[in-house]
């Protein structure tokens, strides 16, 4: 599943009501995604899970992108990293993904997520009180 293809079919309909936009900064390399009155998401994806537990490496997930998410958690913003691998959808804040993400495996990642489903996203008011857990 191509990034557009998990925007369209599963984020953008989990976001409705929140007047989530997709962004493309060229002025401001790392910017996420995706922002909404929620705060800003980071769309990932992988098409498996390698073998065992060993690291799942991340094409495209920049230095920049690393920075952005950790600065924006230091000060407290809502900066996440929705990750998408095999039809598990990990919901991953920031800097623990800058941090997770090419150096842990499927289990470790598990793990370090606010939250896990499978096969698809929940119901939009569900998924909406994740990115917003206060």
């Amino acid at each position: 599943m191509k990034e557009s293809e998990l925007w369209q079919r599963h984020v953008r309909p989990a976001l409705k009501g929140t007047d989530a936009m997709r962004v493309e900064n060229p002025l401001l390399p790392g910017t996420p995604d995706v922002e909404c009155t929620l705060g800003w998401l980071e769309l990932k994806q992988a098409p498996k899970w390698p073998g065992g537990n060993a690291p799942l490496k991340i094409k495209h997930f920049t230095p920049q992108q690393k920075i952005w998410l950790n600065r924006r958690h230091s000060i407290n913003g809502r900066a996440w990293v929705l990750l998408h691998v095999q039809g598990d959808f990990l919901l991953l804040r920031g800097d623990a993904a800058s941090r997770l993400l090419g150096r842990s495996g499927r289990d470790d990642l598990i793990a370090a997520a606010t939250h896990h489903w499978i096969g698809s996203l929940p119901q939009p008011k569900e998924f909406q009180k994740c990115l917003c857990p206060n």
